[in-house]
Formats: structure tokens, sequence, C-alpha cells
């Protein structure tokens, strides 16, 4: 190879990840020195408008030493990661399968599980990607990615491009606000009344939905009563548009600003908490997240607290208490909570293993 020719490397992803891809290129490039050519079939440069999509894959495949297989929940519904890896492989071009946005390798189907690759979880994993090139290469970059360069590939860009809680999503059962009977009643309503208040208030705001039962079903969220709670459930994935609802319904309700509202956000069965209170705090040391009062800590004057609900089976005649979901309960008098504060704050307990499952890899 010429001293001027630079070594081709093929990113095989889903355009659905053109965001993080785009970014993670660029700081590639910044720290080789220009020294790497990158073919990202998504970013408008390696392929030209009204060029042959497949044949200018076909061709920059050709010329690959190197195919990183992104693999991601996008691009784990795409035929063409298969279809890229095989080709790749068929030509005797190294394929890393590289797992991105909560995927782990070892759970990911063959033939992409037989081959050595890496997880992305913090710039460890990032710095996997310069590793390989300096070995197949024979070049000596510095590992020079950071904490901060994780943080606005993989966090930055999820958060501006969708409108959920992103990679946290997957880890999230569902969040719910509850309100008490005796709240709603302090505000000179009856529970008969909050129904038709609630119908008002997503009609006026251009919200669709429909009634089931006792329920108020829209898309990404839920509202019903019990006996004693008004409970509003919401999905994860569309969190930044749902928000805004709970800000209204809690308005037409009479939920002013003064009173300290709580969101759970519940976690499913996999998901633990660090049970030990000072192996807890001593995780949170230099964090940004302050000690609080009872048990509770602050975050950006955000006050939660990490907890588990307790369930019940009978047994043996008798009912015995058991561990239920893990959950992070928000308190605030701001009614409106900010989705990007979240994501901010589950990454910290996800980051410090404060969160951690087994079945489900963490950052």
């Amino acid at each position: 190879m010429k001293k001027t020719d630079k070594h081709i490397v093929f990113f095989s992803h889903s355009s659905k990840d053109k965001a993080i891809l785009d970014e993670l290129k660029t700081l590639l490039v910044q720290k080789t020195g220009n020294a790497i050519e990158i073919f990202l079939s998504s970013d408008g440069q390696s392929i030209r408008l009204g060029k042959n999509w497949a044949h200018r894959i076909e061709d920059a495949l050709k010329k690959a030493k190197i195919s990183f297989v992104f693999v991601s929940p996008n691009s784990l519904q795409s035929k063409w990661l298969f279809f890229e890896s095989g080709f790749s492989y068929a030509r005797d071009i190294q394929v890393i399968p590289v797992g991105i946005l909560g995927i782990d390798l070892d759970g990911i189907p063959p033939p992409l599980n037989i081959l050595q690759g890496f997880n992305i979880r913090n710039e460890d994993g990032l710095n996997n990607i310069l590793s390989t090139l300096n070995k197949e290469f024979e070049l000596n970059f510095p590992e020079s990615f950071t904490l901060e360069e994780y943080n606005k590939i993989f966090l930055s860009q999820e958060n501006s491009s969708q409108n959920g809680m992103g990679v946290f999503s997957q880890y999230i059962d569902h969040l719910k606000v509850i309100i008490s009977k005796s709240e709603i009643l302090e505000r000179g309503l009856n529970i008969e009344e909050c129904f038709p208040l609630i119908y008002e208030s997503l009609s006026k705001n251009n919200t669709p939905y429909n009634i089931n039962e006792n329920s108020i079903l829209g898309f990404g969220f839920s509202i019903s009563f019990t006996q004693n709670e008004l409970i509003i459930e919401l999905d994860p994935n569309l969190t930044k548009i749902n928000f805004s609802h709970v800000e209204s319904i809690l308005s037409c309700l009479k939920i002013e600003k003064e009173y300290l509202l709580n969101y759970y956000i519940v976690f499913i069965n996999e998901v633990e908490e660090i049970s030990k209170q000072y192996q807890l705090t001593s995780r949170l040391y230099n964090t940004g997240i302050t000690l609080g009062v009872s048990g509770n800590f602050k975050f950006n004057n955000i006050i939660f607290s990490i907890g588990h609900f307790r369930t019940f089976s009978f047994s043996g005649g008798v009912y015995k208490p058991s561990k239920g979901q893990t959950y992070v309960k928000i308190s605030q008098q701001d009614r409106l909570i900010n989705n990007d504060f979240l994501v901010e704050l589950l990454y910290i307990l996800f980051n410090k293993s404060i969160l951690m499952t087994e079945q489900i890899p963490y950052l």
C-alpha cells in the first residue's frame, strides 16, 4: 500500500442509528489524524445522492480490511446487517460485531455471535476500536476516548433524536404518577368529576385518546382510578411528549405547583438496586448528587430516592413478603419533569452500578 493511501474501514449499521455513528466517525477520524477512511453508507458522503446504493456498498466492502458491525435494537431488525456481514466474511474481511445501545453480543443470534467482538458500554469500549485499528494496521494511535466523548456519542445524540428516555427505555417497565383521593377531595372535586375534566383537557390539546372501562388510554399513557388513587402511567419511549400531558391533566384537577408530586420510575424485574446504604453513598461520591434527609438524595435541586416494592405470596397457609420491582422515586413541586434530567440521573445510577442487572448489560 502507498504511504498516501488510507486504510479503509467499513461501518455496518442501521440508518436509524445514523446520528450516533456520524458522531463516532467524526471523532474517530480526528483521533487517527485522518489516516483512516471510514465508509458509512448513511452519512451522505460515502455514497453521493443518486448513486447506486447497493453497488457502492459492495464496492466499499471489496476495499475494506475491517468491517465493524454495529449491533443495535434497530440493526437487528434489518436484513442488510447480515447481508453486509456475510459478504465481508466471505471476502476474508475481518468482521467485528460491536454491541451498542444496550445490546449484549452474548445474546444475539448466529452467525454474528460466533465472531469475536465487544460491547460499547463506556469509553473503554470505544477505545477497543482504536486498539483494533492499531493491531490490524500496525499503527500506534493513543487510546484516548473519554467518558465525556462517550456521553456525547451515545447520550446527547440519542436524547435529541428520540421522544423517550433513549437507551434507558429498555430497562424501564413504566413511569407513573400517583395522586391520592384525599388530595382530589381537598380541591373540591370528587372522583366522578375527574374524568370529564381530563377528557376536556386532552381534547383541548388535540391529544388522541379512547375510553376503556374505568381508564383513559392514549399513545404511550393511561389514566385510571382505583378506590383511593388516580394513577397516570407512562411508557418510557414517549416521555418527552407525555410529560406535557401530565402537566395539563394536573392543572385541570387543580393540582398546583405547591403540591409535592411523586414520579416513580419502575424498572423491569431484572433491574436491582444496591442494597447497602454505605455502598450506595460511596458510589455517589463526586457525581454531583448530594445527601438529603431520611435516606433521600438531591440532584440539580430535585429530590429522589431508590427502593423496591414489596410483594406477597401465599404459601403454607401464610403470606410471605418478597422483593418486587426496583424504582426511583422523584419528588418535586415543579410538576413538569425534565426528560433530559431523568436520562442524566439514570446514566449516573447505572454507570456507578447503583442500578444493575445481570440479564441486560448496563453502562
